[in-house]
């Protein structure tokens, strides 16, 4: 299963990675996030030892595509096979608000082939930092591009998911939860109430119903003084998460249903092979039957006999001339009294035969 998560820069797609392998080890007993080489499980360890000392991660650096391959799954149970890429929010603007592939340079069409090529695409959406953003340019591209998320003909197909990140800041809004689905309804209205009104992307919620909502805070905050005396978000220690039991188990049932599907796809392609080659299958077997002569004789049925014609298959025929003063019936000559003579079309062999 391939992951790729879209978000603008700083919407928490770094973070969100690392915590996510961190919750699951510390948190879920039940699951299996575990990296697969010595990329992943360095980049995890790199992005946690800044969250540790307080600090934010650097961000993915332009024209950089991290990829990270994982296993996934329920402990015990056999795990999945999924990759997760990460691509810095600039390149992922561009990428998706450019109108014509030729735009875009090599590194980006490359991080684009792995957009369409994955299996789930999950969308970082920090309302409170980016869509309301007082730069206006920022704010359009960044409205654009979760337009576009939500839209795309290509896209419908996959699985999609938006993620409201720093749950926290709405946690008021998003209190008391009466299920997934009352929980997913809370968060479609508060991403519609946010959005910027002059882009329509309320009606655009509403109407792509099958794209999927969650609300996580992938690291608790607290406030701080910076060297300017101006207040900033850190991250708290000890490192805790909010809302990614939801997210973990949304993962683990898309990747169910990626196996289900990929199940179903196998048993069609097979059935239409079967469709095909039954035909085919049939006429060579006939053919293979008649060219040794091994299929039934039509005439008898694979018996080699068929009712004698001049007794009518009794054995016994009217009796005629002076016999018929004393017997109305006599043994039929022709068959013997059997009733029934050698097939003439298999010569009582009744097997079909050529020639």
């Amino acid at each position: 299963m391939k992951i790729f998560i879209i978000g603008p820069e700083g919407s928490g797609k770094t973070v969100l990675l690392a915590m996510l392998g961190r919750y699951v080890a510390t948190e879920r007993k039940d699951l299996v996030f575990e990296p697969v080489n010595r990329v992943a499980w360095q980049y995890v360890n790199a992005v946690l030892e800044n969250l540790e000392r307080g600090d934010w991660p650097a961000s993915t650096r332009q024209a950089e595509l991290t990829t990270l391959p994982w296993r996934f799954g329920s402990r015990g149970a056999p795990l999945h096979e999924i990759v997760i890429f990460d691509a810095a929010g600039q390149d992922l603007r561009q990428i998706l608000i450019a109108d014509k592939q030729d735009s875009l340079t090599a590194e980006q069409r490359s991080i684009r082939i792995q957009i369409d090529a994955a299996d789930v695409l999950v969308y970082l959406l920090d309302l409170n930092g980016f869509l309301g953003s007082n730069d206006l340019s920022l704010r359009d591209e960044n409205a654009w591009l979760f337009k576009t998320f939500l839209t795309k003909p290509e896209w419908r197909a996959k699985r999609r998911l938006v993620v409201l990140s720093k749950a926290e800041i709405y946690a008021a809004m998003l209190a008391s939860p009466t299920g997934q689905e009352a929980e997913e309804a809370k968060v479609r209205e508060l991403v519609k109430q946010h959005l910027p009104t002059n882009y329509t992307l309320d009606h655009i919620v509403d109407s792509e119903s099958t794209v999927s909502y969650s609300a996580i805070t992938s690291v608790v905050t607290k406030t701080a003084i910076d060297h300017d005396g101006k207040p900033v978000r850190l991250p708290a220690h000890p490192l805790k998460s909010i809302g990614l039991y939801g997210f973990v188990d949304t993962l683990n049932n898309y990747a169910a249903w990626l196996i289900a599907e990929e199940r179903r796809r196998w048993l069609n392609r097979i059935a239409k092979h079967v469709a095909w080659a039954m035909p085919v299958l049939i006429a060579f077997w006939f053919f293979f039957l008649f060219l040794f002569h091994l299929a039934p004789c039509f005439a008898c049925a694979g018996r080699g006999t068929i009712a004698c014609q001049v007794c009518g298959g009794s054995g016994n025929r009217p009796a005629m001339g002076l016999s018929a003063w004393w017997r109305s019936t006599i043994p039929c000559s022709v068959c013997q009294s059997k009733g029934s003579i050698p097939c003439p079309q298999c010569h009582g062999k009744g097997k079909f035969e050529l020639w």
